[in-house]
């Protein structure tokens, strides 16, 4: 009778372990992955400010270039580009396929400065009113 109860014993706690060691694992797991539906991207607004940067040409290259109201950008010799509502990667591509025909291999770089289009104001009988990110 012993034998069996230390079998049995033995026998649930081993159950016991694996099944804590699973649970630990599914939780280490899913903190390490992100799921796509929570992966986003910055989405250019009005008012954003944008730094882009062509590498070796610095007449293609600007610290502040500023997203209008009707959201488009100006940049030299290729004029408007419809900024808003894109994300800096899908504009960098645009500047550099307008880019081709003046420079051989344009590498370009997107950036927001000052994301201005983000942010929103309480008014009224708060405690504190202003501007928030």
């Amino acid at each position: 009778m012993i034998n069996k109860r230390i079998d049995l014993t033995s026998v649930l706690v081993f159950i016991i372990l694996v099944f804590w060691c699973t649970v630990c694992m599914a939780q280490t797991q899913a903190a390490n992955t992100v799921p796509k539906s929570t992966e986003t991207t910055y989405t250019i607004g009005a008012g954003d400010i944008l730094e882009i940067t062509t590498w070796k040409e610095p007449d293609f290259s600007r610290e502040e270039v500023l997203v209008r109201l009707d959201g488009m950008i100006t940049f030299p010799l290729i004029n408007d580009i419809q900024a808003k509502g894109q994300t800096p990667t899908a504009v960098k591509q645009k500047i550099e396929d307008r880019l081709k025909a003046y420079i051989a291999n344009p590498i370009v770089t997107v950036t927001v400065r000052s994301p201005a289009s983000k942010r929103f104001y309480i008014l009224g009988e708060v405690m504190q009113t202003g501007e928030y990110p």
